[in-house]
């Protein structure tokens, strides 16, 4: 019994340690990629896009002369929707500045966006753009994504996936992140 154990603890721990190998190839991986486009776009004016919504049309163009915060979610995504209160959140802390704009984009039909802009009372203008628009914004990393233009429309922040824990989603935005880099820019 002794030995079946004691073998068995073994075979555990060797397959334990492989998997953490492979764990930490995968998210080196994973920084390669981030860190790759992050050195196509960073410094660089935001992908050529036009989106609309009931609260008319945005372009590059429009975005420009104001540090702008893009945020980018589609319903069935866990993670962009454990955004919304703290996106509203962030979009009441710093509405009243007159150099910045808070920019949502959703490839949702206009029906969803209203059904999620119900849900959780959102306090920003949402817009939708198709699904090949949103990929090409996102560099087809994934959602949510979230990017911040200076007022020159070049992109000096942008990052993809998020968190369904609330507090780590306060965390990431407030404390380690996003609320951060567009006061970075504000200044």
């Amino acid at each position: 019994m002794k030995k079946s154990s004691l073998t068995l603890f073994f075979i555990i721990t060797i397959f334990s340690s492989k998997a953490q190998k492979h764990t930490n190839v995968n998210q080196r991986q994973q920084d390669s990629v981030t860190n790759a486009r992050n050195e196509r776009v960073l410094g660089k004016p935001l992908q050529t896009f036009v989106a609309s919504g009931d609260n008319g049309v945005i372009n590059n163009d429009s975005l420009k002369g104001k540090v702008t915060f893009i945020n980018m979610w589609f319903a069935a995504c866990a993670p962009c929707m454990a955004e919304m209160p703290a996106l509203n959140k962030l979009y009441d802390t710093l509405k009243y500045y007159p150099e910045f704009q808070f920019v949502s984009i959703s490839p949702d039909n206009q029906e969803t966006i209203k059904q999620i802009e119900d849900r959780f009372t959102t306090h920003f203008k949402v817009y939708h753009l198709d699904d090949e628009g949103c990929f090409q914004l996102n560099q087809g990393l994934g959602y949510p994504t979230s990017i911040i233009l200076n007022e020159k429309g070049q992109v000096t922040f942008i990052h993809s996936g998020g968190y369904t824990d609330s507090a780590k989603v306060w965390q990431f935005i407030f404390k380690d992140e996003i609320y951060p880099a567009i006061v970075k820019e504000l200044k």
